[in-house]
């Protein structure tokens, strides 16, 4: 375990990792990441009760620092609720999970 997110590393070499989620004040959600190669990239956001609540398949991107924007909608496109979430990165070296707490 390293800090706030838990990494589960596909290869001990560098790992990409989950940086920040932080709500913004319009509601939605900023996702903060660095890949530490060219990797595939997915976002899963899971409830408390480990429903797959809203995805987002990135393809592949490039090694850097990236931020993605997410609107707070579900897979049905409604407006996700106030409550705990678990934000989970995956990439091709990489799953790290974090928890997120929508609080508007």
């Amino acid at each position: 375990v390293t800090g706030p997110a838990i990494e589960v590393a596909r290869q001990s070499a560098q790992r990409s990792r989950l940086q920040s989620a932080a709500e913004q004040r319009d509601g939605s959600v900023v996702l903060r990441y660095e890949l530490a190669r060219d990797s595939m990239v997915r976002f899963t956001l899971f409830d408390v009760r480990g429903r797959v609540v809203a995805r987002r398949d990135l393809g592949t991107q490039q090694a850097g620092s990236y931020a993605q924007t997410w609107d707070r909608r579900d897979l049905r496109g409604r407006q996700a609720t106030r409550g705990v979430y678990l934000l989970q990165l995956e990439t091709t070296d990489t799953v790290a999970t974090r928890k997120l707490l929508l609080r508007r």
